[in-house]
């Protein structure tokens, strides 16, 4: 074989090889999904790649930091046993998925329910439930922070709470209808 060959081939095999696909990093995700994160630019890109990757099937990434036991406090910013998991929801089915919130339920044609959203993550912070975030294939979310996060001062979701409160609005209108008869 001569030198060009093995050159050329050489130079053919670097221009076909699979690129590596960029993961997103777990620890970033985590720390972004417990704060408002699509107000912070630094984590609208990580967590909307998030959102495709377990659309794909790929699991939700890992962060040894969040509860080393050898980490240091100052390397866990959201202190130990902190966490986050994603799990599936949607579909069709005969009843509304217990994972779906009541206001993003759909019934399509009965007697069957999807849900608006397609996942749901749910983060932890120092071993308490901390936020809810349900999100689309599309990077369309929403998140609902509990009690605990609210006292530690995050705001709620304004999409979350016009949401819920549309939902109970319709949820009054039609139990006044039916009280009337209509």
């Amino acid at each position: 074989m001569s030198k060009q060959i093995v050159i050329a081939a050489a130079a053919l095999a670097t221009a076909f090889a699979a690129v590596p696909a960029r993961a997103v990093d777990g620890c970033t995700v985590l720390l972004c999904l417990a704060g408002p994160w699509q107000s912070i630019r630094q984590c609208v890109a990580p967590v909307e790649q998030l959102f495709s990757e377990l659309w794909n099937g790929d699991p939700f990434p890992s962060c040894k930091l969040a509860s080393a036991p050898s980490a240091t406090a100052a390397s866990r910013p959201l202190g130990a046993s902190s966490s986050a998991g994603n799990r599936m929801i949607g579909g069709w089915n005969t009843a509304p998925d217990p994972s779906c919130p009541p206001q993003y339920v759909i019934q399509a044609m009965r007697p069957f329910y999807t849900c608006q959203y397609a996942g749901v993550i749910r983060v932890t912070v120092k071993g308490v439930p901390w936020s809810t975030t349900y999100w689309s294939p599309t990077g369309t979310s929403v998140t609902n922070f509990t009690a605990a996060a609210q006292a530690r001062g995050m705001t709620q979701d304004r999409r979350w709470l016009a949401d819920l409160l549309a939902y109970r609005a319709g949820q009054a209108q039609a139990a006044t209808a039916t009280r009337r008869g209509l």
